[in-house]
Order: structure tokens, then C-alpha cells, then sequence
């Protein structure tokens, strides 16, 4: 009965399969008949290409690092500069190996500071010369004449040839002092000797003209032992066209004291400090008076009264400017000299 049943159901399909299944198609060469096959080629083309294009930038990467990687190998072995060797040694030892020794250098001074204690006594010393003295007759500028009152002069002596001295010294060596003397009283004794002397005596007289007679020079007190201390002038008062200096001019007679209450508004004026009474703002003001005399000698003092939180105290101000601009420029003239000055409109 399953089998009859089965070939029931399946009866119509199967009549239309079987019913073609002798028959002999012809489509021709239209392509029909090969089922599946250029659907399948023509998806197969564009995943030939992806894979192709995939493998070839592959390869062209690889390549790429090959090549950059000798290139960079090749560069960092070839690439060390050669330098030409110089001729000659590589040092030389100087000349002084211990340097140039400066001027300075040497002093015990530099060795303290250097070496933080005074150096080793050295073996050899060699002392300065000892000063010249100066006697009490060796005064500078002083000449003393003689009771006579001829100049005292010393005897000047001819320096003797070294020939002559030599030969003297080796031929007449046995002669003394007391013997020349003696030679030389017995020459002049001697008739010829004393006849010669009067002749040239008198040739000598008669050849000088006559010479007038001087005065002899005063006598200058010697200062034994030098001036100890040299005297200084005593100062004296020149006398002359004496310029007597006048007065200072009172200044506080030049301030002429305004009443604020009297002040016009919009008037510019010049505030020049605050005080706590009148009498320290007067005061104040002679000062400047006296400290910007060609400043304030034109202008009026000004003395306002004023409180504050209780607390009195006065307006030091000065009056007489034509404009602000004048007030401005007086106070930049005073703060130029390091004082307090404030340009101000009365209100």
C-alpha cells in the first residue's frame, strides 16, 4: 500500500521528467546549454585581479626592504670619514716646560697668597747699600764766607795722569810726604826760583786790568742738623674789593597768605602737602621757600582747613597760575628736585 501511495503523490512529477528524458535538445551555439559555467567566469576575474595586485605589492615590500636595509648596512660601514694623517710628531715638548715666568712671579707676596704660608728663607742675602749721610755742612744753598769775607773754597787738584801715577808709583816709590815738603820749601828759597816768581808775578799784575771791589756777602746762618719742620705761612685776610654778602631776603614776607574762603571755584591750584596744624604748614612752606626760591616768589600760600574721618588737619596749596597746564608744569618742575606736588582744581 506504500509503494501505491508513494507512486500516487509522485505521479505527476515524474510523468513530466520522464516525459522529456528520451528527448534530444538543440539550442545551437547560443550558449544556453552549458548551465553554470560563464556565470562562474565572470565572478572568477575581479578575485584573480585583488589577489595578483596583492601579491605583487607584497614582493615590491619585501624588495623595498631589501634594498633599504643594504642601503643603510652599506652606509654605516662606508660612510666613516678618512682623515689624512699630518707629517710630523703627534706632540712636541715646549721649549720651557714650565711656562713663560711672568714679571711678577717669584715674590713671596704671590707665594703666600698661592701656597697659604710664607715661603723658606732663602739661602742667600744680599743687603742694600747703605744711605749716604748728610753732614751739617751739607746744607743745599748756603754759601759761608770766610772771616775776610772771601768764599772758603777747597783746594782743586788736577787728577793725574794713570802713566805718570804708574811710573811714579814704580821709580819713586821710596819718597814720602814729609820729604816732597822738604824738596819743595828748598826750592822755593832757591834765588833763581824767587827771581823767576816776582817776574811772573809782575807780568801777571800788569796783563789783569784792574777789578772793582765787591761787597762781601752776607752772612746766612747755617741750620745744623737740617730743617725739621718746614714752616707754613700764616694765612692772611687778602685785602681789596671785598664783596660783603647782603642779607638773605625774608622769605617768609613774600608768601602772602590768601584766605581759601576767598578762592574762586574752578581755580587751579598746586597742593604741596597736609598737615596737622597751620602753623607746621607755615613752616613747610618757608622751607620751600627757601629750597625753590624763584619758584614760589610769585606765588600765594593757601592754607585750608579740612576733616576726615574724624580727624582734622590743613591743605598746604599755593595760588597764582593762569591755567592748569601752569599748575602741571610747576609741579613737574618740583617733583623734579624730589618734592611732593599735586596740580588741583578748587571745588
Amino acid at each position: 500500500m506504500f509503494e501505491q501511495s508513494h507512486s500516487v503523490g509522485a505521479g505527476p512529477a515524474l510523468r513530466g521528467r520522464d516525459a522529456y528524458a528520451g528527448q534530444q535538445h538543440y539550442y545551437g551555439e547560443t550558449g544556453y546549454g552549458e548551465t553554470g559555467s560563464g556565470a562562474g567566469s565572470a565572478s572568477s576575474k575581479p578575485h584573480l585581479i585583488v589577489n595578483a595586485a596583492g601579491a605583487l605589492t607584497s614582493i615590491a615590500l619585501v624588495i623595498g626592504v631589501a634594498v633599504w636595509s643594504y642601503n643603510l648596512i652599506s652606509r654605516d660601514v662606508s660612510g666613516v670619514p678618512v682623515v689624512k694623517a699630518l707629517e710630523g710628531p703627534m706632540r712636541i715638548q715646549p721649549e720651557k716646560p714650565g711656562g713663560t715666568p711672568a714679571a711678577h712671579q717669584g715674590l713671596a707676596v704671590n707665594e703666600i697668597a698661592a701656597l697659604g704660608s710664607a715661603p723658606a728663607a732663602p739661602d742667600q742675602l744680599m743687603l742694600a747699600p747703605a744711605p749716604v749721610e748728610i753732614t751739617a755742612d751739607d746744607v743745599a744753598g748756603v754759601f759761608v764766607p770766610t772771616s775776610n769775607g772771601a768764599a772758603a773754597k777747597a783746594p782743586v787738584t788736577a787728577a793725574p795722569e794713570t802713566n805718570d801715577v804708574t811710573a811714579n808709583n814704580e821709580t819713586d816709590s821710596s819718597l814720602s810726604l814729609s820729604n816732597v815738603q822738604q824738596v819743595s820749601a828748598v826750592a822755593r828759597n832757591t834765588p833763581a826760583t824767587k827771581a823767576a816768581l816776582d817776574e811772573l808775578v809782575a807780568s801777571i799784575a800788569a796783563n789783569t786790568p784792574s777789578l772793582t771791589p765787591v761787597a762781601p756777602a752776607p752772612k746766612v746762618t747755617v741750620v745744623k742738623g737740617g730743617i725739621g719742620t718746614s714752616l707754613r705761612p700764616k694765612a692772611r685776610v687778602m685785602r681789596g674789593n671785598v664783596i660783603q654778602a647782603s642779607a638773605p631776603a625774608n622769605i617768609t614776607s613774600t608768601g602772602v597768605e590768601v584766605d581759601p574762603a576767598s578762592v574762586p571755584l574752578g581755580t587751579p591750584l598746586v597742593q604741596l602737602g597736609a598737615f596737622d596744624s597751620a602753623e607746621v604748614a607755615r613752616g613747610e612752606w618757608n622751607r620751600l621757600a627757601k629750597t625753590f626760591d624763584g619758584y614760589l616768589a610769585t606765588k600765594k600760600r593757601v592754607i585750608e582747613r579740612a576733616e576726615k574721618n574724624g580727624k582734622t588737619f590743613y591743605r598746604l596749596r599755593a595760588l597764582g597760575f593762569d591755567q592748569l597746564a601752569d599748575a602741571q608744569r610747576f609741579c613737574s618742575a618740583l617733583e623734579a628736585e624730589n618734592a611732593r606736588c599735586l596740580s588741583i582744581v578748587k571745588r
